[in-house]
């Protein structure tokens, strides 16, 4: 979906005038406190030990510095205690759409995955 102007208020690293294209990713896993929203998009910072949950540390990293290259953010958000919303924010490139081309809100539901 497209970024309504009064959210982009609430993100102070956004660029001015500037439209943004919001994907939600939400998944059922451990969660996490909000106070470590931060944290997570560290590298090689975890929040559980190697013995709790595997993992390398640096995929949410990763995705921070993708966002970061092409001028949008990534952001979580998670109640503490199930599952977790991952928020990326991308400015979209209106000078290379086709003239006329219109941008509308979609919702895709995807199957649960289990990742090894």
């Amino acid at each position: 979906r497209v970024l309504h102007d009064t959210e982009k208020l609430c993100h102070s690293a956004l660029l001015p005038h500037t439209d943004y294209l919001c994907i939600s990713i939400a998944d059922n896993g451990i969660g996490f406190k909000q106070e470590y929203a931060d944290k997570i998009f560290n590298i090689f910072q975890r929040l559980h030990g190697k013995a709790e949950y595997p993992g390398t540390g640096i995929g949410l990293a990763l995705c921070k510095k993708i966002m970061e290259t092409h001028q949008g953010i990534i952001y979580a958000t998670s109640n503490g205690v199930s599952g977790a919303a991952f928020n990326v924010l991308l400015p979209i490139q209106t000078a290379s759409l086709p003239k006329g081309t219109r941008l509308q809100a979609s919702s895709v539901a995807l199957p649960a995955t289990k990742l090894n």
